[in-house]
C-alpha cells in the first residue's frame, strides 16, 4: 500500500469517525482514572465506597444500553420516516428510567431504615445516578446521530469540571465518596 492510499484511508469518513469515537472514549476513560486517583489519595476506604456505587450505575448504565441506546443505534438509521418520533418515544423512556432508578432508591431506604450512616450516600445518588444515566444517554445519542464533535465536548467538559471540582475537594480536605458524587452529578447535570 503506497503512502498516498495510507493518507487516503486516514482521511476517509468512516475511519476519521473512530478516530472521534477512540477520542472521546478516552477522555472518558482519563475522567475516571483521574478520579478514583484523587479519590484514592484521599482516603482508600471512601474509593471502596465509591467503585462500590460506581459498579452498580455501570449495572444500570448496562441495563440503560440494553433497553435504549443500543436498539436506538441500530434503529435509528432505519427510521427515516419516525425519526421524531422515535427519537422522542427513547427520551421518554429514559426519563421514566432515571425516575425508577431513584425510586429503587427510595425503596431502599424504605426497607433499610436501620442504614443511617448510607443516607447521605444515598439522597446524593438518588441526583447523581440519574445524571451519569442521562450523561450516558445523550452521549451515545450523539454518536448515533453521528454528532461525534458533541460527545467529545461535553465529555471534555465533564472531564475540566469533575477532576477541577475533585481537585478542590481534595486540597480543601473535603473529599469522600459522598462530595465526589456531589461534584459528578454536577459535572453532569
Amino acid at each position: 500500500m503506497s503512502v498516498t492510499s495510507r493518507i487516503r484511508s486516514l482521511l476517509d469518513p468512516t475511519t476519521q469517525r473512530g478516530f472521534f469515537a477512540v477520542r472521546d472514549q478516552g477522555i472518558v476513560s482519563g475522567t475516571s482514572f483521574l478520579t478514583a486517583i484523587i479519590l484514592g489519595r484521599s482516603d482508600v476506604t471512601e474509593l471502596g465506597i465509591y467503585y462500590l456505587v460506581i459498579s452498580l450505575v455501570i449495572f444500570g448504565r448496562d441495563i440503560q444500553a440494553r433497553l435504549t441506546t443500543v436498539p436506538y443505534a441500530v434503529f435509528f438509521s432505519r427510521q427515516h420516516d419516525r425519526l421524531a418520533s422515535y427519537s422522542g418515544n427513547t427520551w421518554v423512556f429514559q426519563v421514566f428510567y432515571a425516575v425508577l432508578i431513584v425510586l429503587g432508591l427510595v425503596v431502599f431506604l424504605v426497607v433499610n431504615p436501620g442504614a443511617p450512616t448510607l443516607l447521605p450516600l444515598i439522597q446524593i445518588l438518588m441526583l447523581a445516578v440519574p445524571l451519569l444515566l442521562m450523561h450516558d444517554f445523550i452521549r451515545h445519542f450523539a454518536f448515533a446521530r453521528q454528532q461525534l464533535g458533541l460527545a467529545i465536548l461535553i465529555d471534555a467538559l465533564i472531564l475540566v469540571l469533575q477532576v477541577g471540582g475533585l481537585f478542590i475537594l481534595y486540597r480543601l480536605q473535603l473529599l469522600s465518596a459522598v462530595t465526589a458524587y456531589m461534584v459528578i452529578a454536577g459535572a453532569c447535570g
